[in-house]
């Protein structure tokens, strides 16, 4: 990427985004700008991430746990109650996806991970991975102001005195930023050119709720073959996200249930995702632009940060070099040789 930028602005503001902004400023010593509005409490939170989750590709598993624990348990000392050990349950419902979780499970294994057959109502595949770090953006949201001003990151609320410029430069209120990172979806969205996100994958449209107490889902769990998630909360609450790209998120919520769950919606927010056309993450600057984007990390998006902040310092070296080298923006999606598993739909 050449020089290493020395002002950062990172726009985003998932829990990757914010833990990305934080080790941009913390570990490698940039003056870095969080662009968007602070995360809060008491809106529907998105996804959560997790310290495993399935994949197929053995070297994103293998960063993920090399890295994974330690970014966490720091993000524990910052926020306590954003952190817990939970089993998550993987449901995978398709032909496709049963092959993929059997992979993983062999895979996972092989990296010391407890992975573990569960019957499943109905028939088809359930794994059970036991022992997972969860991060819950709800219990970050809390402590991210005092976070931030301790860490020296500035947050650009006002979208309107910030501007992005294709050579991977922004104006900010007239002052020159080095290196703009887009570290969400939504931002990918709002500031990348359309025929990039084109070449890169698929918008799709994602409802998420939060339902009342006394649901009866006791684990998080997802669903590969719609990309359903559940996820109950501390205050005994759950949170739920379905691709609603269809109209059908209801539908896909009520048949991914477990039996005799419940569940009383009383919050929703709808949100846009972009799913990678071979379902691998996306990591670096495309063709003729210099702007750096993330796209596609799932789950294991917090586990990968300090991958990611050291590829856009031009820190990474050797296998992590290679590993975001082979997920560039510009490579051949079709006959991808890094594709995952794929998002939501069998392909």
């Amino acid at each position: 990427m050449g020089e290493a930028p020395h002002t950062i602005a990172v726009a985003g503001t998932t829990p990757f985004s914010l833990v990305l902004a934080g080790l941009l400023a913390a570990d490698h010593g940039r003056k870095v700008f969080v662009v968007g509005d602070r995360p809060s409490v008491h809106d529907v939170p998105p996804p959560p991430s997790f310290s495993v989750t399935p994949v197929t590709r053995p070297q994103t598993l293998q960063l993920a746990l090399a890295s994974g624990p330690d970014m966490l348990r720091r993000i524990g000392r910052v926020a306590p109650d954003a952190i817990e050990r939970t089993d998550l349950l993987v449901r995978a419902g398709t032909p496709y996806h049963e092959t993929a979780l059997s992979h993983f499970r062999h895979l996972a294994t092989g990296y010391g991970q407890v992975v573990e057959r569960e019957d499943a109502d109905g028939g088809g595949t359930i794994l059970r991975i036991r022992d997972a770090t969860r991060l819950s953006p709800s219990g970050l949201a809390g402590h991210v102001r005092d976070w931030a001003e301790r860490v020296g990151i500035e947050w650009i609320e006002n979208a309107k005195t910030f501007s992005a410029r294709r050579n991977g430069t922004a104006l900010l209120g007239g002052k020159d930023i080095d290196q703009l990172v887009l570290a969400d979806d939504a931002a990918i969205l709002a500031w990348l050119d359309a025929s990039i996100i084109e070449r890169m994958g698929r918008v799709r449209d994602d409802l998420a709720y939060i339902a009342e107490r006394g649901h009866g889902v006791a684990l998080p769990s997802l669903s590969l073959a719609d990309g359903t998630l559940f996820d109950p909360l501390r205050d005994g609450t759950l949170a739920i996200h379905a691709d609603n790209t269809d109209g059908l998120a209801d539908a896909r919520i009520a048949a991914a249930l477990p039996q005799g769950a419940i569940v009383r919606k009383a919050a929703r927010k709808g949100r846009t995702r972009l799913d990678t056309h071979d379902g691998a993450p996306v990591v670096g600057t495309p063709p003729r632009s210099k702007v750096y984007i993330t796209a596609g990390l799932g789950p294991l998006d917090v586990a990968l940060a300090p991958v990611i902040a050291r590829h856009i310092m031009g820190e990474a070296h050797g296998f992590e070099a290679e590993w975001c080298g082979m997920r560039a923006p510009g490579r051949e999606m079709s006959g991808s040789t890094v594709a995952e598993i794929a998002a939501g739909v069998a392909p």
